[in-house]
């Protein structure tokens, strides 16, 4: 992070948002690469065109669970000297075979939720802030500060309401 940080200020950047993820805030939603397994069972179906087109591209998957799996375990934090992963395996295997196979994320507009369970200062977030707060206290000693219109008003990440960040360089 402190690199981020030096590399930031040398190249002139007026600020560094982050948000703080977790398990606990976010809804239960197919993810993007949950969505694309359901594509491959339409090749089964039409096997000879999809036949053509996965003999031209070619296969990373080994390069990509092996990746995907040193990540995660770099994601590690220990509670009371249990390992304790604040990010699952899958999201990050996800990630990293989209970036692999330069695959175009498709976004759609941000809705923020503003309801007392999932939206920021709801029931979910403070779950999850509660338990990632060393993570939290982590940031903050480095000197970001919480400040809610990154998630509200800017809509820098997603619309899962996680704990948003800043720091002025």
């Amino acid at each position: 992070m402190k690199q981020i940080i030096g590399s930031a200020t040398r190249v002139g950047y007026k600020n560094i948002v982050l948000e703080v993820g977790n398990d606990d805030a976010a809804k239960d939603e197919e993810s993007d690469c949950e969505s694309e397994e359901s594509d491959e069972s339409d090749c089964e179906s039409e096997e000879s065109d999809c036949e053509s087109e996965e003999e031209e591209e070619e296969d990373y998957e080994d390069l990509i669970d092996v990746v995907a799996k040193n990540l995660w375990k770099k994601s590690v934090r220990h509670r009371d000297g249990d390992p304790y992963y604040s990010i699952g395996g899958g999201y990050i295997r996800c990630k990293v075979s989209q970036y692999v196979y330069d695959e175009e994320l498709e976004t759609e507009p941000v809705v923020i939720l503003e309801d007392e369970e999932y939206g920021y200062g709801g029931y979910y977030y403070s779950l999850g802030k509660r338990n990632n707060i060393a993570l939290y206290n982590y940031y903050e000693k480095l000197g970001f500060k919480e400040d809610p219109k990154v998630h509200k008003e800017w809509k820098c990440f997603g619309d899962t309401a996680f704990p948003s960040m800043i720091m002025k360089l």
